[in-house]
């Protein structure tokens, strides 16, 4: 996942109307140009019936919208299609940062008192009032704190390079925009990887980059949260 997510970040939600194929990449194999990063939601029970694919297609400052055409077999494999746009920025970014729907934190230098990610990530959010989501890496886990949600730790993928955390955070805030919530994720499969350009008609192809796991909001985590 070595895409980069930073400035605008434009998203599609789409319920397949086909069968995807998963398949990860070969090592050293080589890559096609094009494709755009995905998301693809498998339900295992609670209120979701079909699975979920969304992409998220990061464009640098000034540059033009993607076309509006999915990279695989095209509209009609697709229903409900929700389209979305919102702003990732790091704690570091020049730009962006007081303005970011998704802001990226930083672990800050353990001093003897230090509050815990739960209060961090909520001082954030109380701080940039333009943010619905702040996450914070740690190792290969994020915490990510939903300014209308609860906090969730997610566990990403083992070998996964950045930027994994602006990833989920781009994730979770269209997720959540489209009026879909935390506990849908905690009841599915979720896995990230690459929709690589389509090929004289194939069927679909998401090149697997690893699986994401949403821990369910403890009452601990929630009353920490609230605090």
């Amino acid at each position: 996942m070595s895409e980069e997510f930073a400035g605008t970040v434009f998203t599609r939600l789409f319920r397949p109307q086909h069968v995807l194929c998963l398949a990860r990449p070969r090592p050293g194999a080589p890559r096609p140009d094009g494709g755009v990063p995905a998301v693809l939601v498998i339900p295992r029970g609670g209120r979701l019936r079909a699975p979920r694919l969304m992409t998220l297609d990061p464009r640098p400052e000034g540059a033009a919208p993607p076309t509006p055409k999915h990279p695989g077999a095209g509209a009609s494999a697709f229903a409900n299609v929700v389209t979305g746009t919102h702003v990732v920025a790091r704690h570091d970014a020049t730009v962006h940062r007081t303005s970011a729907d998704v802001l990226v934190t930083r672990p800050p230098k353990p001093p003897a008192g230090l509050a815990p990610p739960v209060v961090r990530l909520r001082r954030a959010l109380a701080r940039h009032p333009e943010c619905e989501v702040a996450i914070e890496p740690a190792g290969t886990e994020c915490l990510a704190a939903l300014r209308n949600g609860p906090t969730l730790r997610t566990a990403v993928a083992r070998g996964a390079s950045p930027p994994w955390p602006e990833m989920c955070g781009s994730f979770l805030h269209a997720w959540t925009s489209a009026g879909l919530t935390a506990d849908d994720l905690a009841d599915a499969v979720v896995i990230a990887g690459r929709l690589p350009p389509a090929e004289n008609g194939r069927a679909d192809l998401l090149e697997v980059a690893g699986r994401i796991e949403f821990t369910p909001p403890t009452t601990a985590t929630t009353h920490q949260a609230a605090s």
